[in-house]
């Protein structure tokens, strides 16, 4: 109820903020109760479709990713959104995350990112595609050394294995 409550009202600042744009160009013949009634029905409509992709779709596909990366990489499951593989000498961590938001530029969908431990790569130079970005996991110190979806997993297994070994 709570994300069907967020969204909603995200939804509801947006079509208000469409239907002002629209009234000060003067191009909304509607009358204001008219107006309120589309906005109440269209932010609720956009709230509840929301709603079942992030709390009902995102926790099924993410066991799928999660069997798929098992499977693609023979890595071992350490939580229902990551797990643990070996390439080389290097443990990397696979994290699977799924972010909803509203706008065209933010990574929307599934993400998947590797990360390596930073004391086991602290020396080490990445050549591309590979990147050595700075970040926390599980509030330990790693480095994201490559980012995709769902649909590049072969790519990333190649790409890693590569570099790594």
């Amino acid at each position: 109820m709570k994300t069907f409550l967020k969204w909603t009202r995200r939804a509801a600042v947006m079509f208000g903020l469409i239907y002002i744009t629209l009234s000060i160009t003067g191009q909304a013949d509607t009358e204001i109760w008219e107006s309120i009634l589309v906005l109440l029905t269209c932010s609720i409509i956009l709230g509840g479709f929301f709603y079942l992709i992030e709390d009902k779709w995102f926790p099924i596909r993410k066991k799928k990713m999660l069997k798929k990366v098992v499977q693609i990489f023979q890595a071992e499951p350490l939580s229902e959104s990551q797990a643990k593989f070996k390439a080389g000498k290097y443990d990397v961590i696979i994290d699977i995350t799924f972010v909803l938001r509203l706008s065209q530029y933010a990574p929307n969908g599934e993400v998947i990112t590797f990360h390596v431990p930073r004391n086991q790569l602290n020396d080490k130079k990445l050549a591309r595609p590979l990147s050595k970005i700075e970040e926390q996991l599980n509030n330990k110190p790693t480095y994201r050394i490559y980012r995709t979806n769902g649909m590049g997993l072969k790519l990333a297994k190649r790409r890693i294995e590569k570099r790594l070994t």
